[in-house]
Formats: structure tokens, sequence, C-alpha cells
């Protein structure tokens, strides 16, 4: 287990992430450790460069293209009139 270096500003971090999806952010996680023991096989923090590196492998799955798709969805779906009878979910 190793510990973010000081140097790591989470929310900044997280602004980059933008369609970056849960399994991704775990593929980024772990490279981006691995490439801090890659430099330093005895490393106990995680550092900054060492996720922009990462990132620069490990790409987004969620495309824009994805995100209009879905967003289009949810636009139809708001638009259908709800029926007393009608479930709370869509199938």
């Amino acid at each position: 287990e190793m510990s973010l270096s000081d140097d790591i500003d989470i929310e900044d971090l997280a602004e980059k992430l933008e369609g970056y999806v849960g399994s991704d952010i775990e593929s980024l996680c772990r490279e981006a450790a691995m490439l801090a023991l890659r430099k330093d096989p005895e490393a106990e923090e995680v550092e900054i460069k060492h996720f922009e590196d990462a990132m620069e492998e490990t790409k987004p799955t969620a495309t824009e293209e994805n995100r209009e798709h879905y967003e289009q969805m949810m636009q139809k779906m708001d638009k259908v009139e709800k029926t007393e009878d009608s479930p709370d979910y869509y199938a």
C-alpha cells in the first residue's frame, strides 16, 4: 500500500479525470503506483507526476460522443408522459 504525496490536490486531480469511469480511475491509480515503483523500487508515495504520466497511458472510457448520446436519451425520457399506472423506472 502506498501513500499519496503532499503535492497531490485531489480536487484538482478529479477535475482532470472528466470522462474517466471507476475502472479507468482504478487503472490510473494502479499505473501511477507502478510508475513510482519503476522509478524507485523503495518508493512509499505516489506523486502528481506519476498520475500525469499515467494519464498519458490510461485514456478515459467515456467520450464526448457517449455523453451526448446519454444526454439525448435522458431528454427523450423526460418528455415521456408518465401516467398513474406507469412504473417508476424505464424499461
